[in-house]
């Protein structure tokens, strides 16, 4: 399998992906990486042309594009010989890679599809975070230390990445995943080796359940899922104001930033729309308009929808789930999965709650 992995810089995927290696070999799979952007710099070394990591995207369209010709071609050798090779010597091949960058106030293209019908990746991925903690992490770096990047501008930056990757995967019909660097690496690990177990977005009331008690429960349920689905959660990433973030206040009302905007997009036109099913878990009765739109949405789509509420409920929460019934308690869901749902807890599916903190570089 060939997996292509976009993200903006900053995003956690560099990071991620490393540690990935690291997990797969743990668990007996064999993963090798490539690096477009280092091979970038080590092919133009190698001819003797100067590239500076801090100014790069100042570099002559041509330079780039012929650097970026060199190192595809040295993935796929002649006649794809390399890139068979390699296929076979390995479980998984990841391209890791740049969709967009947004550099002195505009876009530019960083990927080139023209070499996607002699890659054939089998899937496409695109790694995401808050832009606090993109923010921070290319705060640091000379690159982006002059750019004067806002909130908005490295979340409308994500954005174009995410729909230009989709974009691609679209037209050659393959599967494109968003996840955010703070899901476990056991998400991109159960989406390649196990395809076929369906994917779930978990929907719970977040901006009134910010106790410690309340967000026990809250993992503690989304690590008992992780057993059944592959598990896309919301939490994994920071609802904190973000860098640059502004808020205008006109006769009272307030008009949040693009951090809000951009979070119901995430949730819903990306995650909650590339899962099979909508688990809705309430730790406790409390009204939650997030939650019921995007249970709704969810259901609209002819998705499956579980609720687990802890008392008796309106009418509009019993209506839209798929099963006529509610769970009182998370017990009673996963007594569901096991008797009416599943036969057995699905055989030999790994499931982990480790990041990629838990691993080193080496």
């Amino acid at each position: 399998m060939l997996v292509f992995a976009t993200g903006i810089s900053g995003s956690g995927r560099s990071e991620y992906l490393r540690s990935f290696v690291q997990f797969a070999k743990k668990h007996k799979k064999k993963v090798k990486l490539y690096n477009l952007g280092k091979m970038l710099f080590e092919r133009a070394e190698k001819i003797g042309v100067y590239l500076s990591p801090k100014n790069v995207n100042n570099a002559h369209e041509d330079l780039l594009t012929a650097l970026k010709a060199d190192a595809y071609d040295l993935i796929i050798g002649p006649e794809g010989s390399n890139l068979k090779k390699e296929l076979a010597e390995n479980d998984v091949l990841i391209i890791n890679a740049h969709a967009d960058f947004y550099y002195n106030v505009g876009y530019d293209i960083a990927f080139d599809p023209a070499y996607f019908p002699d890659l054939k990746p089998d899937m496409y991925v695109t790694f995401i975070d808050g832009s606090t903690e993109i923010f921070g992490r290319i705060g640091k770096r000379d690159q982006w230390k002059y750019q004067n990047l806002t909130s908005k501008d490295i979340l409308l930056w994500q954005n174009v990445e995410v729909n230009d990757t989709k974009l691609v995967a679209r037209i050659f019909r393959k599967p494109h995943y968003v996840i955010t660097s703070g899901q476990p690496l056991s998400t991109l690990f159960n989406l390649v080796f196990y395809p076929e177990v369906e994917k779930v977005y978990v929907s719970m009331p977040i901006t009134h359940l910010r106790s410690k008690e309340d967000q026990i429960k809250i993992l503690k349920f989304i690590n008992e899922l992780n057993k059944y689905f592959v598990v896309f959660n919301p939490l994994t990433v920071d609802m904190g104001t973000a860098a640059g973030e502004e808020k205008l206040k006109i006769k009272g009302f307030i008009i949040e930033s693009a951090e809000h905007e951009q979070t119901v997009r995430r949730d819903m036109k990306w995650q909650l729309a590339q899962s099979d099913k909508n688990i809705v878990y309430f730790p406790r009765v409390l009204a939650s308009p997030g939650v019921t739109d995007e249970r709704l949405l969810a259901y609209l789509g002819t998705k499956d929808v579980f609720v687990v509420h802890p008392a008796e409920a309106s009418p509009f929460i019993k209506k839209f789930n798929t099963v006529s019934r509610l769970f009182y308690e998370p017990e009673d869901l996963f007594q569901f999965l096991q008797e009416d749902y599943f036969n057995k807890i699905l055989p030999n599916f790994l499931y982990s709650m480790e990041t990629y903190e838990n691993y080193s570089e080496q």
